[in-house]
This record gives structure tokens, C-alpha cells and sequence, in this order.
């Protein structure tokens, strides 16, 4: 995948060529915007420092050790288990 100055770098997997060598379009968009906006609207990081930082961060973990609820969660769940009738633990 080539880029231009006004062409901007873009991960796309299904692009012809990837599967066989995905490396020039990682490389490319890498070095163009290693925080990037996916075409389906998620962020991806392309940065061995960002990853390596991301997967370390206890803040941003899935761990249920590190869940906290934030208000509108809590209301959200709340909301919920009283038309459920269910009794949240505290």
C-alpha cells in the first residue's frame, strides 16, 4: 500500500496483497498514525511502545479485579435489576 501527502496511510486487512505480505501497510500506517481510526470505527495502535503501555495499564484492564463502575453505569445496572426485581450486593 502506498501513501501520498494527501493520500493518508489506512488499515485495511482485505486490501488486495495483505494476507500475503501485510508488512509494507503495517509499516506504512505505523509510521503515518500509530493511534489510528479503523475503517470500523474502533482505534487501533500500531506502536510497540503504545501496545506494550496499553497492555500493562491496570486502568485500562478487563480484569474484574480492576472493574469499577462509573455513576451512569451503576445507575444503568441499578436501573435494571429493580424492573428485574433483583437484589444487588453491595
Amino acid at each position: 500500500m502506498a501513501t501520498t501527502e494527501n493520500e493518508p496511510a489506512v488499515f485495511n486487512p482485505l486490501e488486495h496483497g495483505y494476507i500475503e505480505n501485510p508488512y509494507p501497510q503495517l509499516a506504512a500506517v505505523r509510521a503515518a498514525d500509530p493511534v489510528h481510526w479503523t475503517l470500523v470505527e474502533r482505534w487501533a495502535l500500531f506502536g510497540y511502545d503504545d501496545v506494550f503501555s496499553l497492555l500493562r495499564d491496570p486502568d485500562l484492564s478487563v480484569d474484574d479485579k480492576n472493574a469499577t463502575l462509573t455513576d451512569s453505569r451503576a445507575d444503568l445496572f441499578t436501573t435494571i435489576a429493580d424492573e428485574l426485581n433483583i437484589a444487588l450486593e453491595p
